[in-house]
């Protein structure tokens, strides 16, 4: 009997099931970090780590819409630019509520709030200084959405010219990176 003919293809299943192993392990170190005094985690989605947060009002009750749940759930890495309620402070409650409940413009809002993939700080300034200031990125709505640097704060720009600055970055959840900013952008004001 030849003896190698038999290690070869145990071998070969040996090293397919080993090198498969890293695949297979979803467990990563968590990671957590403070925004004022709250905490996020890694291994929270987006709504569990804004739901405690009175400032973050408006995008909790938008991420407990069903369908734009199902939208962030299913995106394996995502960044995602969050609306502090600081943005919303000259409007009534009635407005906000009539905002919010505008479910196709507030999924539209989200689409355009979002990157696909991981960018932190560092890719936003990056992005911009390589472009002479500043960078257009793909979102995954309909609109790209453009980053600035002036006077070395970082702002974000939707296809109106609204700007918003980065107050908070390189959060983590559990698809990805978010990012909070001050200002109302894709969203139309009437």
């Amino acid at each position: 009997m030849n003896y190698r003919n038999l290690l070869l293809p145990v071998l070969l299943i040996f090293s397919v099931s080993v090198s498969a192993q890293k695949y297979l392990s979803t467990e990563s170190e968590e990671i957590n970090q403070t925004w004022k005094e709250y905490e996020f985690s890694s291994r929270k989605t987006l709504q569990e780590n804004l739901k405690d947060i009175p400032e973050m009002s408006f995008m909790t009750a938008i991420l407990k819409q069903p369908a734009i749940e199902r939208f962030i759930d299913n995106q394996e890495m995502l960044t995602v630019l969050l609306i502090s309620d600081r943005a919303l402070e000259g409007m009534s409650k009635k407005e906000r509520d009539l905002l919010i409940n505008n479910v196709p413009l507030m999924e539209s809002l989200i689409k355009n709030l979002s990157i696909p993939g991981r960018i932190d700080e560092n890719g936003f300034i990056t992005a911009a200084q390589k472009h002479g200031g500043i960078a257009r990125i793909r979102t995954l709505g309909k609109d790209d959405i453009r980053v600035e640097i002036r006077n070395n704060q970082l702002f974000l720009k939707d296809n109106q010219g609204r700007s918003a600055a980065i107050k908070g970055s390189n959060f983590y959840h559990k698809n990805g990176l978010f990012h909070i900013i001050d200002t109302l952008i894709f969203v139309e004001n009437d």
